[in-house]
């Protein structure tokens, strides 16, 4: 008999115990793994705790054994709004959008940021290190803050002065580096290895993928325990759309939805390696040197974050397309207008494809199609609106 939780490694598929949310595959090394639970023990829908509205409210699918070490502001249990006006525009009338804004430090990032924490915490651990395009340090900076973990950020030259501001704010230390996200990122894991420290290796860790699946418990269970047709979210590395694929299997598993969603992801054409890589064919991603605007959608090096990526919208019948920039950010103006809701550039190239799906015939009138609106329009703005 299998002992749950248990670990699979994505790259080549040994099984292991589960002993440390930040272990290696015993095998072949590698960081990315995936951990299994054991879904025979749980009932329809009876393991939620209905009482607490927080993403915690799923705490039985996700990898903390001891509340008394959650740390949480209340992070998750977004909003799901119809778009009427927006999708009355575009002869829509299925369209919803989760509002990610919503969220404590603005951006779905703090799902990550609580989940990884509250883990630190339960493992006595009171260091960290990670790179960021701004919205996972700010995130990461305000949930250390509250449990006294020393953060270290590293940050690409294109982040905003406003979001460095915040980080520093929050009490952790921010390193700014003349350098690109992918740079960047090296220079931060050397950083922590020669000092011993940990490093949060984002997309590439099952416990950020793991936060991000209860945004499709929560769509499930606010459309009465029903799945969208579609899930459109935009992407940089990946993490959202892997892990809220793999809670819409989740919840199919458990019986309590009768069908998973095409996944959609959308990147500019200013920055779009994975969809260049998807269209062609391609098992592993061509790297692109990013000329985009918009610094949270900026990795042009998305590594093995395209081979899980590319095969999650594979299985769901999904796909991945790319949007004009200069529409996206006219979109956000649309729906600030439409719908009085104001959000992160990413959030505008999101709305761009799902309205580019809508407008192709693609999505049919009858489907529901939900786009992740990842950040509001504030203090995760990077760019003019004008």
């Amino acid at each position: 008999m299998k002992r749950y939780p248990f670990l699979v490694c994505l790259q080549c598929r040994h099984e292991a115990m589960y002993h440390d949310p930040f272990q290696h595959c015993e095998q072949c090394g590698s960081d990315w793994l995936d951990i299994i639970y054991d879904y025979e023990r749980l009932k329809g829908s009876e393991w939620i705790a209905t009482g607490d509205s927080s993403m915690w409210r799923y705490h039985q699918l996700l990898p903390v054994r001891d509340a008394a070490e959650r740390n949480s502001s209340s992070e998750g249990w977004t909003p799901l709004l119809r778009l009427e006006r927006f999708g009355a525009a575009l002869g829509h009338a299925r369209l919803y959008a989760k509002h990610e804004g919503r969220n404590p430090t603005g951006s779905f990032k703090a799902r990550q940021a609580s989940l990884v924490t509250s883990i630190l915490r339960e493992r006595g651990i009171g260091e960290l290190v990670l790179c960021s395009t701004g919205n996972v340090a700010m995130a990461f900076a305000a949930y250390c803050a509250r449990v006294d973990i020393a953060l270290t950020v590293f940050l690409p030259e294109l982040v905003p002065p406003l979001k460095e501001k915040v980080v520093r704010a929050y009490g952790a230390k921010a390193i700014r580096m003349q350098a690109s996200y992918h740079e960047t990122r090296i220079a931060a894991k050397a950083y922590a290895r020669e000092r011993g420290i940990m490093y949060d290796p984002g997309a590439d860790n099952f416990v950020n993928r793991e936060s991000k699946k209860t945004i499709a418990f929560e769509i499930a269970e606010q459309l009465g325990w029903a799945a969208p047709d579609w899930y459109v979210q935009a992407v940089n590395g990946g993490p959202g759309p892997m892990g809220v694929h793999k809670g819409f299997e989740e919840l199919h598993a458990l019986g309590l939805i009768d069908r998973i969603p095409r996944i959609v992801c959308v990147q500019s054409e200013l920055c779009s390696p994975m969809v260049d890589s998807f269209a062609a064919g391609l098992e592993r991603a061509e790297p692109v040197s990013p000329t985009t605007r918009i610094v949270t959608l900026s990795y042009g090096t998305p590594g093995f974050s395209y081979a899980v990526l590319s095969g999650v919208v594979r299985r769901s019948g999904g796909t991945m397309i790319k949007v004009d920039e200069d529409r996206a950010f006219a979109r956000i103006g649309q729906l600030a207008k439409s719908e009085g809701v104001l959000v992160a550039p990413a959030a505008g190239v999101a709305i761009e494809g799902a309205a580019r799906l809508i407008d192709s015939g693609v999505v049919g009138a009858d489907q529901t199609v939900v786009v992740n609106l990842t950040g509001e329009g504030v203090v995760c703005h990077e760019v003019s609106l004008a």
